[in-house]
């Protein structure tokens, strides 16, 4: 045998191409093979979770077609009288309620009293002695009182679907509140889970996957009973009376990753599970195995007859063309490959030449997406990051910082959509542009721009200022439809060169969340903006501890009556005694409350707080009202006026007993919403007041639509009387403006003997203020009150 068989080129190439082919052969089909399960795998996996979706919005449809209707049937109950002529009457109400049947398409549908009872109900179920028909009938349930767990006004709101169980049977369902000015009644429409519905949804909404529907306990997962399925066998199982586990859809079969939630029956749910067999996938994988295996053969038999035929002709070509990709591997995208040959080689040559360009091209085009912002294309954080420390690493001193921030942005793609927003966005980013001589010009984030200038003195940055406010009067217009924007801007400086790049966004920051909190076009960082920003992050981490660990306190200022000279009503101000920083005053805490969504939180402390108080003072013989101050934020949560209604149920409280004051500006800030939760506190007998009138630029339009009893004159205007004239003209028209109106008038900031006199001449109804008292602790106020002159 001639041992140098492999000694020439040719030889050794093929040796080496075969072998190599062999073990990517190998190590593909393993790949592949490994990559095929696991594909196969995702999409069995995603074809459940795609049926378990299909389920869920077939379940919710079924429901929504319910709320399609809703309104015109509970029109035609009102309109009927069914439940204020016919609610003793059940041969009229059962006619009333198989026309609803009809209409609605339920297999479940009832009607219940405003206390829950239910007075009729239908159901519709299977003939005796037939598997096919099925027929109308009443529930079993009629007489009794429906769970209160499922009421509207319990822990289920009305867009919740329900369960409810009735003759061995369930039903997902909703109930709905049949009211005109106050509740008549409820009606309840439902579907029932049962094998019916499986097999439907296998056949029709699941690709043939299974489905069974379990109840199971939420908070323990082992105790369940199997309702329902669409498997044949299970079905079997049940109709012979015997009992089935709840998990016949583990072991052999792949389950959707989320079950399908139907509804909750108490600490129960009745849940859909999406379920398929394993045997399937595994067919699916072995056919594709087999057919891959014939692949690799045809490959492997291929490459070896044609490595042998090409192998003596280019060993030569291949060379070059390994040492060109090198030179590209390296980096080098510049110079080509050239290789005389008109056959593959060279083609191949020219498709390395093509692929160089390319790959320049691309990469060329990452580069730039990773330093530009697709929506204005210009440079975006990173590119920002990298000049800042460039600008770190030189030896000039002039850096400057302007961060904008267009205002109203949220508020353009919320009313006129994220189309018109991206469109006022690009506006802006095309009006920077026509600034000469920036450094940088980048597109931070959805609303922000930062320039970068050159800025040697802090004249210099305020000139850069005028001219970002004057691009920005130009109005931006856009679908038929004019936008005048306007901005805040943050400045930060560095003429010493010693803030790192992220500081130096962060000075900036500071700098703009401290105009638009002060309410000013622009700010110049201050070191002592941070020590502020960090002060109000401690101080809203620390007010719910505060609330929950009970460090706050109310004092009372009183309110006197100058015709009786006596004190018959309070003010309630909260404090916060907190453990390390001593007393809190309150302008530092409330608007922390309020941004920080805590408001809530805090005016239910202070309302019970101030009704316990109350009715402490009531044991010692002092019937005196307390007067709360409710936030905007209050004024926009739902649940603000049930719980105000609770609270005084709780503690047995009259109405009269806790006045409710509301600020001007939180009127003026939302007047529909206000207008509307203040008319329902009204109609209730609340006392309402407007507090700090005359600084929140109300007009008169609005204050005639206010259904309030009382206006309190801002301190403002009170102080300086009745040295001031000019103050004495506004409080003197006001108080006959609020007379001619029907309102009484509360001046706070009374603080000398001679205002007050001036105000109980001009008719001043109650008057509050240092002079008259401080605002004193809760446990104190009895001990002031009864040696006081004002109580006798």
């Amino acid at each position: 045998m001639n041992l140098n068989i492999f000694s020439s080129l040719k030889s050794r190439i093929f040796a080496l191409v075969v072998t190599l082919t062999l073990s990517v052969l190998a190590i593909s089909l393993s790949i592949f093979y490994q990559k095929i399960i696991e594909l196969e795998s995702k999409r069995f996996q995603t074809e459940l979770n795609n049926a378990s979706d299909r389920v869920s919005s077939f379940l919710d449809t079924r429901i929504q077609e319910f709320r399609k209707v809703q309104n015109s049937i509970n029109n035609r109950i009102i309109d009927g009288q069914v439940f204020v002529e016919f609610a003793d009457e059940k041969s009229t109400l059962d006619s009333f309620l198989i026309t609803l049947f009809r209409d609605t398409r339920a297999e479940m549908i009832m009607l219940m009293d405003p206390n829950g009872m239910i007075l009729t109900q239908r159901l519709i179920v299977p003939r005796d002695g037939s598997s096919g028909g099925r027929q109308v009938v009443d529930g079993s349930e009629i007489g009794t009182a429906i769970n209160n767990n499922l009421m509207p006004d319990s822990n289920q709101t009305s867009d919740s679907s329900l369960v409810y169980s009735v003759d061995g049977k369930y039903y997902q369902f909703i109930i709905t509140e049949v009211e005109r000015g106050e509740t008549q009644g409820f009606v309840a429409y439902g579907f029932e889970i049962s094998e019916a519905l499986a097999e439907f949804l296998y056949e029709d909404h699941t690709d043939n996957k299974h489905v069974n529907f379990i109840l199971v306990n939420a908070s323990n997962p082992s105790d369940c009973q199997l309702i329902a399925s669409s498997k044949p066998d299970i079905q079997m199982a049940f109709s012979e009376g015997l009992e089935v586990s709840c998990d016949t859809a583990s072991g052999e079969f792949l389950m959707a990753d989320n079950n399908v939630i139907v509804g909750e029956l108490g600490q129960y749910q009745i849940q859909g599970i999406v379920y398929g067999a394993l045997e399937s996938l595994i067919a699916n994988l072995d056919e594709t195995t087999e057919f891959l295996l014939i692949l690799i053969s045809l490959i492997l038999l291929a490459s070896i007859l044609a490595v042998y035929f090409i192998a003596s002709i280019i060993s030569k070509p291949v060379q070059k063309l390994a040492d060109k990709a090198k030179i590209i591997a390296a980096g080098n995208y510049n110079e080509p490959v050239e290789i005389n040959d008109s056959g593959e080689l060279g083609q191949l040559a020219s498709e390395f030449n093509l692929m160089q360009q390319a790959v320049l091209n691309r990469e060329q085009a990452i580069r730039h997406q990773a330093a530009h912002d697709p929506l204005t294309d210009l440079p975006n954080r990173n590119r920002l990051f990298e000049k800042l420390q460039e600008w770190h690493d030189t030896e000039e001193r002039d850096h400057g910082m302007l961060l904008i921030k267009v205002d109203h942005i949220k508020e353009i793609n919320e009313s006129l959509g994220h189309e018109t927003g991206d469109q006022v966005i690009q506006f802006v980013a095309d009006r920077l542009r026509t600034l000469d001589g920036l450094e940088l010009l980048s597109h931070l984030r959805a609303d922000e721009f930062v320039l970068l200038v050159r800025a040697h003195s802090r004249t210099a940055i305020l000139e850069w200022v005028d001219l970002v406010t004057k691009l920005m009067e130009f109005p931006c217009s856009t679908k038929g439809m004019t936008l005048h924007l306007s901005v805040h801007i943050g400045i930060a400086l560095d003429f010493d060169k010693k803030y790192m790049p992220g500081h130096f966004l962060r000075m900036a920051d500071s700098a703009l969340q401290m105009a638009r909190k002060t309410k000013v076009p622009f700010k110049l960082y201050d070191p002592s903006l941070d020590q502020e920003q960090t002060e109000r992050l401690e101080l809203m981490n620390e007010l719910r501890t505060a609330i929950e660990a009970n460090e706050l306190l109310l004092h009372y200022q009183p309110k006197l009556n100058p015709l009786t000279n006596k004190v018959d009503k309070v003010e309630a101000l909260v404090r916060w005694q907190h453990p390390e920083r001593g007393m809190v005053r309150p302008d530092k805490f409330i608007s922390i409350a309020e941004n920080s969504g805590q408001i809530n939180a805090l005016t239910n402390w202070v309302l019970e707080e101030a009704a316990r108080q109350h009715n402490a003072w009531l044991e010692h013989g002092m019937d005196i009202s307390i007067a709360v101050n409710i936030s905007a934020e209050n004024l926009k949560n739902e649940s603000f006026y049930d719980s105000i209604l609770f609270l005084l149920e709780q503690y047995n409280l009259d109405k009269s007993a806790i006045n409710l004051e509301v600020t001007e500006s939180a009127v003026v800030e939302d007047p529909e919403s206000a207008i509307e939760l203040l008319a329902r506190l009204k109609q209730k007998g609340f006392h309402l007041s407007i507090d700090d009138y005359g600084t929140g630029y109300s007009s008169l339009a609005q204050l005639k639509q206010l259904p309030v009893d009382e206006l309190k004159i801002d301190m403002s205007f009170i102080k300086r009387l009745p040295d001031d004239e000019d103050d004495k003209i506004i409080v003197k028209s006001t108080i006959e403006l609020a007379h001619n109106m029907g309102l009484t008038v509360v001046a706070e900031g009374v603080e000398t003997e001679q205002g007050l006199q001036w105000l109980t001449d001009n008719d001043c109804d109650l008057m509050q203020g240092y002079f008259i008292s401080k605002p004193i602790a809760g446990d104190e106020f009895a001990q002031w009150y009864q040696s006081s002159s004002y109580s006798k």
